[in-house]
């Protein structure tokens, strides 16, 4: 129970030379009571619509809002008081220290985002996981110096954007012409790209015709010289038979 708790809890504050850590007086029951019990905090936060810029297109301001929730707990009590004191302690004041220090640290974040992450402005409502985690990143270290607290959970529920404004109107037009002059000379790439390969195979198919004429040519002319050699020896050997026979003619008729 509470009692137990706290009976647990007393005499560690009164141990020689820590009470002087706390200014010289130790917590009261209800303070050391809320500190061991509270476990893990959760406090939203809204974020008013605040300018964000894109790094390409500075003179386009556009409104952006942002509303979650951390979850905070407290894990280094001794820590926790050193910074806090716990001289009329109140949670409600507390977390509204936290929440603003919240506030400001998001803010930041996210109207840096657009430079130090690459996210453009438009795209920042569809990047909100993204973004969540970077804020996370940043959030930690600072809640737990600033205010003694440790982070559980960094959950950012919206990214509005004030797409009625100015800014955004104006920003969204020129990232529209942007992107249409982007596709369309993506796409004359493209057209490029396809005729030059076009043109590629074509040579390669006229040059691939050009060596199977060369070698069907090639082919014939062997043929023919294999006919015409194949005729010349025919040739050879019936002159040669026939001189043997009117050789052995003119021996008989000189035998006679």
């Amino acid at each position: 129970g509470a009692a137990e708790v706290l009976s647990g809890l007393l005499p560690a504050w009164h141990h020689s030379g820590e009470q002087a850590d706390y200014g010289g007086a130790s917590p009261s029951h209800a303070e050391l009571y809320f500190i061991n019990l509270a476990g893990v905090i959760q406090t939203q936060f809204a974020v008013p619509f605040f300018e964000v810029y894109d790094p390409r297109f500075l003179d386009y301001a556009v409104p952006v809002a942002v509303r979650g929730t951390i979850s905070f707990s407290i894990t280094d009590y001794k820590e926790f008081i050193k910074l806090h004191r716990l001289i009329d302690f109140d949670l409600n004041t507390f977390q509204k220290q936290i929440k603003d220090g919240v506030i400001k640290y998001v803010k930041g974040v996210v109207a840096n985002i657009p430079e130090e992450n690459n996210i453009p402005v438009i795209q920042l409502e569809r990047k909100i996981l993204q973004i969540n985690e970077v804020v996370e990143q940043y959030l930690k270290p600072r809640l737990a110096k600033d205010f003694g607290v440790s982070l559980s959970a960094m959950d950012i529920a919206t990214i509005e954007i004030d797409k009625s404004s100015q800014g955004y109107r104006e920003l969204k037009a020129v990232t529209q012409d942007i992107t249409t002059q982007t596709v369309q000379a993506q796409a004359a790439v493209n057209i490029t790209q396809m005729e030059e390969m076009q043109q590629v195979q074509m040579e390669n198919l006229a040059e691939s015709q050009r060596i199977q004429r060369e070698e069907m040519q090639r082919a014939q002319k062997l043929q023919t010289e294999s006919s015409n050699l194949a005729a010349h020896q025919i040739n050879q050997q019936t002159a040669v038979g026939i001189a043997g026979a009117q050789a052995f003619g003119e021996m008989g008729a000189a035998g006679g």
